[in-house]
């Protein structure tokens, strides 16, 4: 909670007059910058009474990628703090500082707002410094620190899963998650999925956001960190009420609208990989030199599984069995004497790869002859793409929207995806973004890809339902004093995709799904 220092230091602020309307009350803020210095897992410091300014950017700019390669990923979200530093609190080599040794990256913090006219308390950023920067001097001394939210940890390491088969999608989102150790502190929000995964698996080539984002876009998904800092999916049939509703009258000038054909396809491809099981066969074969293992030592092979010469997972593995699937001989050729029997082994297998240990208990240097392992290869053995239209060499001067859907078996379902997202791309549809000044009931509930309804004349859009999928709050003459710019985009809908405006090709009530 604020601190009543903090809670004292605010007042009341009169806005001006370049909305196309004024704001009709007074408002008033109280801030909570909880820092967790001490790193226990407990927010005991408030520093709200110190800080000066502060910016929030979160979410997307852009519903696609400029050269339509797919959808714009979610950014790592940043928040800035701006703290009077006059005695040096926040100086890290300052040992009297009530804070030092403490004062480093890497700690948890937490920035909420309440809205006193409401009494509603709002979460506005969770994250983890990233940066601190000293600026000026003596007691004009001031700090800036950094903030980034839950993707820069998704977006540091690699996530590996073993092969699943049948797995929801939020249950493969889970076990990323558990797999890189996502804090329990920071929460998670996760969507029950009906939709299920034949086979899947993480390899460990890539960084756990990238596997996330594989697995939400195959599915037409969206996954975030939410603004109290929880790991966010929500399936593409979700939906909720308007969190806000906004008019033209609440809103700044500066009403922006990306020109027509910034977002225009007039030919939409999906890609999907359906997945095939071989029957059992070798997936893994030691080539070139067989290994040597030392008197009384170990060596240690890591197999990576293949099938027609690309890399795959494998199910049903089977264990090696010695001198079926290895064999250890005194010779390197295996001309010499053998040793199998004096070998011990052990194996483990991942899914994708698999670690061999074989320990020499002989009184003479060893060879392993030829190991290999065998199971049931997952693998996909062609891509196929569906389009819309059906034909895109009919299409004059296409513009094509590609999206690889990696973990999309179902042909079917890639069908409808096209047949209802390539007229939608084919039209012309509004996605603006919209300022707001002075009206915190209207600028701090709404979270990223909440809803939210625009009522604006000067863009022909009267009551339409939007997702926020970008957030920026910046602090202005004071800490009372905020603008908000959302960047809203076409939202999914209730037991279906796109609710379409009504500028679409198709009526504004229509509702499609699966």
């Amino acid at each position: 909670m604020a601190t009543k220092a903090a809670d004292n230091r605010y007042r009341r602020v009169k806005y001006n007059q370049t909305k196309y309307g004024a704001s009709s009350s007074l408002e008033r803020l109280v801030w909570d910058f909880s820092f967790d210095w001490d790193g226990d897992g407990n927010f005991d410091n408030n520093e709200a009474s110190r800080v000066l300014a502060l910016s929030v950017d979160r979410g997307r700019t852009n519903f696609i990628k400029p050269r339509g390669e797919g959808y714009e990923p979610v950014k790592t979200g940043q928040c800035k703090i701006t703290l009077s530093n006059h005695d040096g609190r926040y100086d890290g080599w300052n040992s009297d500082s009530p804070l030092y040794p403490n004062v480093t990256y890497g700690k948890d913090v937490r920035v909420r707002v309440r809205d006193m006219n409401t009494g509603t308390v709002h979460p506005v950023f969770y994250g983890v410094i990233s940066n601190i920067e000293p600026t000026g001097y003596g007691t004009n001394r001031e700090v800036i620190i950094t903030l980034e939210d839950g993707w820069r940890f998704l977006r540091e390491y690699n996530a590996r899963v073993a092969l699943q088969e049948n797995i929801t999608l939020d249950d493969a989102i889970g076990m990323v998650l558990d797999y890189i150790g996502w804090p329990a502190r920071w929460g998670r929000a996760l969507d029950i999925s009906s939709d299920t995964i034949p086979h899947w698996w993480a390899s460990g080539d890539k960084k756990a956001g990238s596997e996330l984002e594989d697995l939400v876009n195959s599915f037409l998904g969206y996954f975030f960190i939410a603004a109290d800092g929880s790991a966010t999916y929500q399936k593409r049939q979700s939906v909720g009420g308007s969190v806000v509703d906004l008019y033209q009258s609440q809103l700044l000038k500066d009403i922006s609208n990306p020109v027509p054909w910034q977002f225009h396809r007039n030919v939409t491809r999906f890609r999907v990989h359906p997945r095939l099981v071989a029957s059992t066969g070798t997936v893994w074969q030691f080539e070139g030199d067989n290994p040597s293992v030392p008197v009384g030592g170990s060596t240690t092979l890591w197999a990576n599984y293949s099938y027609l010469n690309s890399p795959c997972p494998a199910k049903n593995v089977v264990t090696p069995v010695a001198s079926t699937d290895w064999t250890a001989n005194t010779s390197s050729d295996g001309s010499g004497t053998d040793k199998t029997a004096d070998v011990s082994f052990s194996f483990t297998d991942f899914g994708d790869t698999a670690k061999l240990t074989f320990t020499n208990n002989s009184g003479v240097v060893v060879y392993i002859i030829s190991p290999k392992i065998r199971g049931d290869a997952v693998y996909a053995p062609y891509t196929t793409d569906v389009t819309y239209p059906a034909d895109p060499a009919s299409v004059s001067q296409p513009r094509e929207l590609f999206v690889d859907l990696p973990w999309q078996q179902d042909i079917n379902v890639a069908i409808n995806f096209a047949e209802v997202i390539g007229p939608f791309m084919d039209g012309l549809h509004p996605f603006p973004a919209v300022q707001l000044e002075g009206r915190p009931s209207l600028q701090f509930p709404p979270d990223l890809f909440d809803i939210i309804t625009l009522t604006s004349d000067t863009l022909g859009i009267g009551g339409t339902s939007f997702r926020v999928s970008g957030i920026r709050h910046e602090s202005l003459s004071s800490m009372q004093a905020f603008r908000t710019i959302f960047t809203l985009e076409p939202y999914l809908s209730k037991e279906g995709f796109w609710t379409w405006d009504t500028a679409s090709v198709f009526d504004s009530s229509t509702v499609f799904g699966w």
